[in-house]
Protein backbone atom coordinates (compact mmCIF):
# COMPACT_ATOMS: atom_id res chain seq x y z
CA UNK A 1 0.00 0.00 0.00
CA UNK A 2 3.11 2.33 0.68
CA UNK A 3 4.03 1.91 -2.83
CA UNK A 4 0.87 2.46 -4.54
CA UNK A 5 0.39 5.91 -2.28
CA UNK A 6 3.57 6.87 -3.26
CA UNK A 7 2.39 6.32 -7.56
CA UNK A 8 -0.97 7.98 -6.42
CA UNK A 9 1.06 11.27 -5.30
CA UNK A 10 3.60 12.20 -7.72
CA UNK A 11 3.32 14.10 -10.02
CA UNK A 12 3.66 12.66 -13.74
CA UNK A 13 1.23 15.09 -16.27
CA UNK A 14 1.38 14.15 -19.83
CA UNK A 15 4.81 14.46 -20.87
CA UNK A 16 6.56 15.22 -17.91
CA UNK A 17 6.53 11.50 -16.79
CA UNK A 18 9.94 11.26 -15.07
CA UNK A 19 8.68 10.83 -11.44
CA UNK A 20 7.54 7.94 -11.86
CA UNK A 21 9.73 6.17 -14.07
CA UNK A 22 12.13 6.72 -11.41
CA UNK A 23 9.58 4.82 -9.21
CA UNK A 24 9.36 1.79 -11.87
CA UNK A 25 13.35 1.48 -12.55
CA UNK A 26 13.89 1.37 -8.54
CA UNK A 27 11.29 -0.97 -8.09
CA UNK A 28 12.37 -3.21 -11.07
CA UNK A 29 16.04 -2.90 -11.12
CA UNK A 30 16.96 -6.19 -9.20
CA UNK A 31 14.16 -8.01 -11.19
CA UNK A 32 14.72 -7.20 -15.12
CA UNK A 33 17.56 -8.13 -17.15
CA UNK A 34 17.49 -4.77 -18.53
CA UNK A 35 15.89 -1.00 -18.42
CA UNK A 36 15.73 1.38 -20.69
CA UNK A 37 14.25 4.44 -21.95
CA UNK A 38 13.15 5.16 -25.09
CA UNK A 39 13.54 8.89 -26.76
CA UNK A 40 9.82 9.30 -26.15
CA UNK A 41 10.17 8.59 -22.26
CA UNK A 42 8.51 5.23 -22.74
CA UNK A 43 10.24 3.10 -19.67
CA UNK A 44 10.91 -0.87 -20.56
CA UNK A 45 11.79 -3.31 -18.20
CA UNK A 46 12.66 -6.64 -19.78
CA UNK A 47 12.72 -10.12 -18.24
CA UNK A 48 14.04 -12.67 -20.75
CA UNK A 49 12.82 -15.93 -21.38
CA UNK A 50 13.95 -18.68 -23.66
CA UNK A 51 15.05 -17.85 -26.98
CA UNK A 52 12.32 -19.21 -28.90
CA UNK A 53 9.66 -18.38 -26.57
CA UNK A 54 6.86 -16.12 -27.27
CA UNK A 55 7.56 -12.08 -26.26
CA UNK A 56 4.47 -10.33 -24.01
CA UNK A 57 4.55 -6.77 -23.44
CA UNK A 58 2.66 -5.56 -20.36
CA UNK A 59 2.08 -1.49 -20.99
CA UNK A 60 0.84 0.47 -17.73
CA UNK A 61 0.75 4.32 -18.95
CA UNK A 62 2.21 6.63 -16.10
CA UNK A 63 1.29 10.33 -17.02
CA UNK A 64 -2.00 11.91 -15.58
CA UNK A 65 -4.58 14.30 -16.64
CA UNK A 66 -3.48 17.83 -15.45
CA UNK A 67 -3.25 21.83 -16.18
CA UNK A 68 -0.67 24.14 -17.76
CA UNK A 69 -0.13 27.89 -17.70
CA UNK A 70 -1.37 29.04 -20.35
CA UNK A 71 -1.85 32.74 -19.99
CA UNK A 72 -0.42 35.68 -16.73
CA UNK A 73 -3.07 38.44 -16.14
CA UNK A 74 -2.08 41.79 -14.91
CA UNK A 75 -3.59 40.79 -11.76
CA UNK A 76 -1.12 37.88 -11.74
CA UNK A 77 -4.19 35.17 -12.35
CA UNK A 78 -3.10 32.39 -14.13
CA UNK A 79 -5.20 31.44 -17.03
CA UNK A 80 -4.57 27.13 -17.79
CA UNK A 81 -5.15 24.93 -20.50
CA UNK A 82 -5.98 21.32 -20.07
CA UNK A 83 -4.41 18.48 -20.49
CA UNK A 84 -6.12 15.34 -20.79
CA UNK A 85 -9.99 14.30 -20.73
CA UNK A 86 -11.08 17.51 -17.71
CA UNK A 87 -14.48 17.65 -16.76
CA UNK A 88 -15.01 21.52 -16.68
CA UNK A 89 -17.44 21.04 -13.35
CA UNK A 90 -14.51 19.11 -11.25
CA UNK A 91 -12.49 22.27 -11.54
CA UNK A 92 -13.85 24.63 -9.37
CA UNK A 93 -12.19 25.85 -6.16
CA UNK A 94 -9.54 22.21 -6.53
CA UNK A 95 -6.11 23.22 -5.18
CA UNK A 96 -3.40 22.69 -7.60
CA UNK A 97 0.09 22.11 -7.60
CA UNK A 98 2.25 24.37 -10.07
CA UNK A 99 5.60 22.85 -10.78
CA UNK A 100 7.42 25.62 -11.51
CA UNK A 101 10.12 25.43 -14.04
CA UNK A 102 11.92 29.11 -12.11
CA UNK A 103 11.75 27.90 -8.56
CA UNK A 104 9.87 25.87 -6.08
CA UNK A 105 6.51 23.99 -6.86
CA UNK A 106 3.45 26.10 -5.77
CA UNK A 107 0.05 25.59 -5.15
CA UNK A 108 -2.56 27.81 -6.29
CA UNK A 109 -6.71 27.68 -6.17
CA UNK A 110 -9.24 27.34 -8.57
CA UNK A 111 -11.74 30.09 -8.60
CA UNK A 112 -13.93 32.56 -10.56
CA UNK A 113 -16.02 35.26 -10.66
CA UNK A 114 -17.40 34.93 -7.34
CA UNK A 115 -21.40 34.72 -7.14
CA UNK A 116 -22.47 38.92 -5.33
CA UNK A 117 -21.00 39.89 -9.11
CA UNK A 118 -22.83 38.07 -11.51
CA UNK A 119 -25.93 37.90 -13.47
CA UNK A 120 -28.59 35.50 -12.52
CA UNK A 121 -28.14 34.26 -15.76
CA UNK A 122 -24.25 33.65 -15.52
CA UNK A 123 -25.07 31.72 -12.12
CA UNK A 124 -27.10 28.89 -13.35
CA UNK A 125 -24.63 28.27 -15.99
CA UNK A 126 -21.57 25.77 -15.74
CA UNK A 127 -18.73 27.61 -15.12
CA UNK A 128 -15.92 27.17 -18.22
CA UNK A 129 -12.96 26.42 -17.69
CA UNK A 130 -11.78 29.05 -19.74
CA UNK A 131 -13.55 31.41 -17.31
CA UNK A 132 -11.90 30.10 -14.57
CA UNK A 133 -8.57 31.44 -13.07
CA UNK A 134 -5.72 30.24 -10.65
CA UNK A 135 -5.13 32.09 -7.36
CA UNK A 136 -1.13 31.84 -6.53
CA UNK A 137 -0.83 34.82 -4.10
CA UNK A 138 0.38 37.25 -6.57
CA UNK A 139 -0.20 40.88 -6.11
CA UNK A 140 0.44 41.17 -9.95
CA UNK A 141 1.56 40.08 -13.13
CA UNK A 142 5.36 40.45 -12.77
CA UNK A 143 5.35 39.28 -9.05
CA UNK A 144 3.40 36.35 -10.67
CA UNK A 145 6.40 35.80 -13.42
CA UNK A 146 9.05 35.91 -10.84
CA UNK A 147 7.04 32.31 -9.59
CA UNK A 148 5.74 30.61 -12.54
CA UNK A 149 6.24 30.77 -16.14
CA UNK A 150 4.06 29.86 -19.52
CA UNK A 151 3.92 26.42 -20.16
CA UNK A 152 4.84 24.73 -16.24
CA UNK A 153 2.17 22.05 -15.70
CA UNK A 154 0.26 22.07 -12.74
CA UNK A 155 -1.19 18.64 -10.96
CA UNK A 156 -4.31 18.33 -8.91
CA UNK A 157 -3.81 17.93 -5.13
CA UNK A 158 -5.43 15.27 -3.82
CA UNK A 159 -5.02 13.20 -0.50
CA UNK A 160 -4.15 9.30 -0.76
CA UNK A 161 -6.50 7.02 1.61
CA UNK A 162 -7.45 3.80 2.67
CA UNK A 163 -11.18 2.41 3.09
CA UNK A 164 -12.76 -0.14 4.24
CA UNK A 165 -13.94 -3.01 1.78
CA UNK A 166 -10.18 -2.82 0.24
CA UNK A 167 -10.88 0.33 -1.59
CA UNK A 168 -9.12 3.65 -1.32
CA UNK A 169 -9.54 7.33 -3.05
CA UNK A 170 -6.07 9.38 -4.67
CA UNK A 171 -5.16 11.25 -7.11
CA UNK A 172 -4.11 9.41 -10.71
CA UNK A 173 -4.95 5.89 -9.64
CA UNK A 174 -5.64 6.14 -13.90
CA UNK A 175 -3.92 4.85 -14.09
CA UNK A 176 -0.54 4.03 -11.44
CA UNK A 177 -2.67 0.92 -10.45
CA UNK A 178 -1.48 -0.09 -13.92
CA UNK A 179 1.36 0.71 -13.37
CA UNK A 180 1.47 -0.85 -9.76
CA UNK A 181 0.51 -4.28 -11.44
CA UNK A 182 2.83 -4.29 -14.41
CA UNK A 183 5.81 -4.02 -11.41
CA UNK A 184 4.15 -6.60 -9.40
CA UNK A 185 3.29 -9.17 -12.09
CA UNK A 186 7.50 -8.26 -13.34
CA UNK A 187 8.74 -9.26 -9.70
CA UNK A 188 6.37 -12.89 -9.83
CA UNK A 189 6.13 -14.52 -13.13
CA UNK A 190 8.10 -17.65 -14.27
CA UNK A 191 7.37 -18.31 -17.62
CA UNK A 192 9.36 -19.39 -20.54
CA UNK A 193 8.38 -16.35 -22.40
CA UNK A 194 10.18 -13.17 -23.09
CA UNK A 195 7.87 -10.21 -20.87
CA UNK A 196 8.12 -6.35 -21.29
CA UNK A 197 7.23 -4.28 -19.07
CA UNK A 198 6.56 -1.04 -20.05
CA UNK A 199 5.42 2.27 -18.46
CA UNK A 200 4.23 4.22 -21.11
CA UNK A 201 4.00 8.06 -21.74
CA UNK A 202 1.17 10.67 -22.77
CA UNK A 203 -1.71 7.88 -22.87
CA UNK A 204 -4.33 11.05 -21.84
CA UNK A 205 -3.45 13.20 -24.98
CA UNK A 206 -3.66 10.20 -27.66
CA UNK A 207 -2.31 6.65 -26.51
CA UNK A 208 1.44 7.92 -28.04
CA UNK A 209 3.72 6.20 -26.14
CA UNK A 210 2.12 2.93 -26.34
CA UNK A 211 2.15 3.17 -30.28
CA UNK A 212 5.74 3.77 -30.13
CA UNK A 213 6.50 1.61 -27.67
CA UNK A 214 4.61 -1.44 -29.31
CA UNK A 215 5.81 -0.86 -32.53
CA UNK A 216 9.86 -0.57 -30.90
CA UNK A 217 9.19 -4.55 -29.05
CA UNK A 218 7.01 -5.92 -31.89
CA UNK A 219 5.81 -8.68 -29.48
CA UNK A 220 3.72 -11.63 -30.02
CA UNK A 221 0.91 -10.29 -26.98
CA UNK A 222 0.57 -7.09 -26.37
CA UNK A 223 -2.09 -6.39 -22.91
CA UNK A 224 -2.64 -2.99 -21.38
CA UNK A 225 -3.34 -2.70 -17.94
CA UNK A 226 -5.63 0.24 -17.25
CA UNK A 227 -8.52 1.03 -15.13
CA UNK A 228 -12.18 1.51 -16.25
CA UNK A 229 -15.76 2.28 -14.20
CA UNK A 230 -16.27 -0.03 -11.48
CA UNK A 231 -19.70 -2.09 -12.42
Amino acid sequence: MELMKELSLAPGVSGSEEKIAEIITRELKDVADKIETDSMGNIIATKKGEKKAPTVMLAAHMDEIGLMVRYIDDNGYIKFSNIGGINDQMLMNQTVTVHSSIGEPIVGVIGSKPPHVTTAEERNKVVKATDMFIDIGAKDKEEAEKMVRIGDKMTFNSLFVEYPNNLIMGKALDNRVGCYVMMEVLKRVNTRATVYGVGTVQEEVGLKGAKTSAFKLNPDLAIALDVTLSG
